[in-house]
């Protein structure tokens, strides 16, 4: 009998998309499904960017090639951001343009490391670097951040001790995706110490920057020393509500990782052409427009809270930046109850969909009551979604564990 590879059967499933059938499912019944699995936000993306689409529709007829690894138009306009926006001088020559930044990600994996090496990463961590590691062959080794203390990264003694011959790099997603919390400049320069002492490289996931509430949020790059040691992966979808347009952003200083990075890119043989138009585009926003967008997400995380402190039992960290919460919810396996939402719960013919633990964590022990939560909806449908939360687990909690074998659900009043 034939057989996929045991590496295709040992891929990691998607932790914001693991419960999509029962979604599917569930509205095929009629439910109104309140998504908060997921970063697909209703906010207009800069509405400059859909007349340089327009304008940039070839005339013959066909989609051409573009260039594999950058066009000179849309670097400048990423050095343009990082200086008139992050007031970070930035040369073109240390930007290359990637096919979202999951693609950024694996070409640093690939760069920095061979064939099970090691890469130290915080836990929790953004779900899909685990399908990178799988895919490269890479082996991660975790750092827990702790909840009571807020996600904040480990002592340097502490990341210390997980290194160690195989040892390659330190991957740190700031702002987090998925605990919000935003490194210090204290601790990045911390970090950075730890990779020039032990000879590492330091990969720093930023594709959140500018989304920042309560504390100033830091880029790795405005720190001195960086240039051997340092690659960032940005991406143009959060910012710009662009998340359809796969562009993100591999950069470094150090010439070597460049030269290698350009030979991963052009095999590839081109860039989409359109979402690098709409990229030139949204990346010259003014200063106003993330002033505006800044201000709606705030209001939607202030939402979220204020709802969330109508539900007791549930505990949260207020994040300081990107756009989800960690809950930790009163279950006893947020898995199951996720699903239970979708397969058999409704409150006035609506329910809610989670991101649970799944795919965020390596210990399930520790961290199994917790669901991501993305507060990417207007203020009225959070509302909603925070009553409908409630509702499930005022039920939830009711039954008794023989009971909970059978159905539940709220009758719609």
């Amino acid at each position: 009998m034939i057989s996929i590879s045991q590496r295709a059967k040992d891929i990691p499933v998607s932790a914001t998309r693991v419960l999509l059938p029962f979604a599917d499912v569930a509205k095929k019944s009629g439910k109104n499904i309140y998504h908060l699995n997921i970063w697909q936000p209703d906010v207009s993306t800069y509405d400059q960017v859909f007349s340089r689409l327009r304008e940039s529709l070839p005339e013959k007829g066909y989609i051409p090639y573009w260039p594999a690894i950058w066009t000179e138009e849309l670097r400048k306009a990423v050095s343009g951001f990082y200086k008139n926006i992050m007031n970070i001088d930035l040369s073109i020559d240390s930007i290359i343009m990637t096919i979202w930044a999951s693609e950024a990600i694996d070409i640093a994996l690939n760069i920095v490391c061979d064939t099970d090496d090691k890469i130290i990463v915080f836990e929790p961590f953004y779900a899909n670097y685990l399908t990178s590691a799988h895919t490269q062959k890479v082996s991660f080794v975790w750092v827990e951040c702790k909840q009571e203390s807020g996600f904040s990264l480990p002592n340097s003694q502490d990341i210390e001790k997980k290194i160690t011959e195989k040892t390659k790099a330190i991957l740190l997603c700031s702002p987090s995706n998925p605990t919000g919390y935003i490194a210090t400049e204290k601790e990045l320069r911390e970090l950075l110490d730890v990779c020039k002492k032990h000879n590492l490289f330091l990969v720093v996931d930023e594709v959140y920057n500018i989304f920042s509430y309560d504390s100033q949020f830091t880029s790795i790059l405005q720190i001195p020393g960086t240039d051997e040691h340092v690659i960032v992966i940005d991406s143009v979808s959060k910012r710009y509500n662009l998340c359809g347009a796969r562009i993100g952003m591999f950069i470094s200083r150090n010439k070597e990782v460049l030269w290698a990075a350009k030979k991963y890119c052009k095999r590839r043989l081109s860039l989409p052409m359109l979402e690098s138009q709409a990229a030139i585009t949204a990346l010259s926003a003014p200063q106003e427009y993330y002033e505006s967008l800044l201000e709606i997400w705030k209001k939607r995380r202030d939402c979220l809270l204020k709802g969330l402190q109508d539900i007791p039992g549930i505990e949260y960290q207020v994040p300081a930046g990107a756009i989800y919460l960690f809950l930790k919810l009163p279950v006893d396996d947020a898995f199951v109850f996720s699903k239970r939402l979708l397969t058999d719960f409704e409150y006035e013919w609506s329910t809610v969909m989670l991101a649970p633990w799944v795919g965020f964590f390596t210990n399930p022990d520790t961290w199994k009551k917790r669901v991501r939560v993305a507060y990417v909806k207007n203020e009225k449908t959070l509302q909603e979604a925070c009553l409908c939360l409630k509702k499930a687990l005022e039920v939830y909690n009711s039954q008794t564990t023989k009971s909970l074998e059978k159905k539940w659900f709220v009758t719609n009043i």
